[in-house]
């Protein structure tokens, strides 16, 4: 008779589905707070001459985290 337990069972270790869920949650997180970190920062009354820096960041952050949550569409 075949082993139908998976290997991942046998060794302890979580699939490889489920541990590449838990991968981007995390990535999210901290995607997020960067974000809320920046958002911070942007908020600040000191930002001065780097607000326009700040907010490249920002829209850089916002879009990786779309990506990460597949909530962005490619064109073309």
């Amino acid at each position: 008779m075949k082993n139908t337990k998976s290997k991942s069972s046998k060794t302890g270790k979580q699939p490889k589905a489920v541990a590449n869920d838990e991968k981007q949650k995390r990535k999210i997180e901290r995607i997020e707070a960067t974000l809320k970190r920046l958002a911070k920062l942007k908020n600040s009354t000191r930002s001065g001459i780097y607000s326009a820096k700040i907010g490249k960041r920002i829209i850089a952050a916002s879009v990786r985290l779309m990506n990460a949550k597949g909530e962005l569409e490619v064109r073309g």
